[in-house]
């Protein structure tokens, strides 16, 4: 009498198992890696936007003249927070006599995208000081 019965066997299950739990093994680091990678780069441009809003594009010129020197050149000192590009924290135009110079805000620097200036790839905040910065 023979059965006919449908099905896999134990080897056959635990050789697919096994199978699949290599192609993890290799897959995973791959998708890992991919996603650190990209995480970076996206860190990397926002900090060369931040650059440019805090001390100008250098390439920007006009007429063999530079024309873009950021929150740095339009106030005479950085901003005392990265929110201050994107929100006026100065007035427009305002004469220091301190430093004997007239300065004000020509915002915004950066383009706000939801508070996204703020994080990096991995979506932790940026570490903004100037206490090591003399003006």
């Amino acid at each position: 009498m023979k059965k006919n019965v449908k099905g896999f066997t134990l080897i056959e299950i635990i050789i697919v198992l096994s199978v699949l739990a290599i192609l993890m093994g290799i897959a995973v680091p791959m998708i890992y890696r991919q996603l650190a990678s990209s995480a970076e780069q996206a860190t990397k441009e926002e900090m060369e936007n931040l650059k440019k809003a805090l001390i100008g594009d250098p390439t920007k010129i006009q007429n063999g003249v530079r024309t873009d020197f950021g929150a740095l050149g339009d106030w005479g000192g950085l901003p005392p927070t990265l929110q201050a590009l994107v929100e006026a924290q100065t007035p427009s135009w305002s004469y220091d006599k301190e430093k004997k110079a007239g300065a004000g805000w020509k915002g915004p620097y950066i383009s706000e995208e939801g508070g996204e200036y703020l994080l990096d790839g991995w979506g932790n905040e940026y570490v903004y000081s100037t206490a090591d910065y003399t003006n």
